[in-house]
Parts: C-alpha cells; structure tokens; sequence
C-alpha cells in the first residue's frame, strides 16, 4: 500500500486547529455588544449616529453571531476527525513498515538469531561500499565492507562489533557509503525496515515507533501486513 495514499485516506498529520487562532482574533458576541451599547449611551444627543452607520454596526454584529456558531461547528467537526485520525493510527500497530531512518534499537541479550536488515537507496549503483555502525556515544562499533552495490538493497547485520562480539543493548545508528558513477564519494539514504510497535499522541500528531525508535510518519515508505519472511 502505498503511503501516501494512506496518509490522504487517513487524514493523518493534520495541522494545528485554525480555530484556536481564531478565538483570538474575534471578539465575543457580549464584548461587541457592550460597546455598542456604550456608543449609543454616550453619543452626543446634537448629533447622533446616523442610520446607515448604526445599521452598518448592526449588520456587523449579525456576521460576527454567525461566524463564531460557523466556527463551534467547525471545531466540533475538527476534533472528530482528530479522533478517526488517531484511530486509523493505531491500525499501523504490528504492521512491517520501511522508513527512511538511520537510527535502530539492539534489544538486551541478543542471540545468534539475532538480525537486523539496514537498508539503503543511492542515486545510482556504488562500489567501495561501505556500512559504518555507530553507538549511541559516538563510537564506530564496525565498518563492513560491501563492495559494489545496487542503488537500492540491504545488509543483513548480526549484531556483532568489528570483534565478533554481541552488541550491548541501546540505540545505534548507521551509514552507507560508497564511490557513484562519477567517482565521487557519496552518502546513501538510511532505510530502516521493523514492526510499528507502539503510537505516541502527545504532541498531537500521531507517531509511531518502528522497533522501539520513533520515527516521523511523513518518513514511512511501505507498509506491509505482519511481518515478512
């Protein structure tokens, strides 16, 4: 399924409300009122408003009422839609997903059964090919050699540092580098491939979490149903 298309459907990474806004820049229906009320309390009795000018105030008091039930309505209908979307949302959990990412989780004692696909697209093919891992501190834990590669493919990584020892649990990151048709010595982008496993509203926007790493939902590429073999 195409992402994009889910995001359309869906509705998902709505805006802030434009009707919080709003509440901001128009006045309440009583304040209006009151004001009028004061003009005409206080207007000199020699000369006093004319009638177009008080039908004009009239008739803006009349737009304003209808204007602020048109926008209780509307935020009414804003936050359901909020709700579908948050809803819809949580349908993506258990759901195998690529993102463009560069960060993944190791989970606490690892195995030999232990694999994580770190995937990457280029522009064009690259030879030279290299996957550097990272620490969370910054540490380079092993740089595997590819050799020439597709522009788009994965490696399948064990868990193992440059000493064929297991990883400790935490949060890694990786690269993919390599020389392009040019010569020149580019960066591919990151493609991280895992189950969405958990959904985070608190800033409004649902978020997903691939594997335990957050990721944006503006950054899934493919969704696929359960877990791949």
């Amino acid at each position: 399924m195409d992402v994009n298309a889910l995001n359309s459907m869906l509705g998902v990474e709505a805006p802030p409300s434009p009707f919080e806004a709003a509440d901001n820049d128009i006045s309440d229906k009583d304040t209006f009122l009151k004001l009028l009320t004061t003009q005409l309390t206080n207007q000199d009795p020699t000369n006093p408003m004319e009638n177009e000018q008080f039908l004009a105030q009239l008739a803006q008091f009349s737009s304003l009422e209808q204007l602020m039930g048109i926008q209780a309505t509307m935020q009414a209908v804003y936050t359901g839609i909020q709700a579908m979307n948050n809803s819809g949302m949580a349908n993506l959990l258990g759901t195998e997903v690529t993102a463009v990412s560069d960060t993944f989780a190791v989970p606490e004692g690892i195995g030999d059964d232990f694999e994580k696909d770190l995937g990457w697209a280029a522009s064009g093919p690259l030879s030279d090919a290299r996957l550097t891992i990272t620490d969370a501190d910054g540490n380079v834990v092993r740089t595997i050699s590819l050799g020439t590669v597709d522009a788009e493919d994965s490696y399948t990584w064990d868990g193992t540092d440059s000493s064929g020892e297991k990883v400790p649990e935490g949060t890694y990151t990786y690269k993919v580098t390599g020389t392009d048709a040019d010569g020149n010595r580019v960066s591919a982008e990151s493609r991280i491939t895992g189950l969405v496993d958990g959904m985070d509203y608190s800033t409004g926007t649902p978020q997903p979490s691939v594997d335990g790493v957050p990721v944006s939902l503006s950054d899934l590429l493919t969704l696929r149903i359960g877990k791949s073999d």
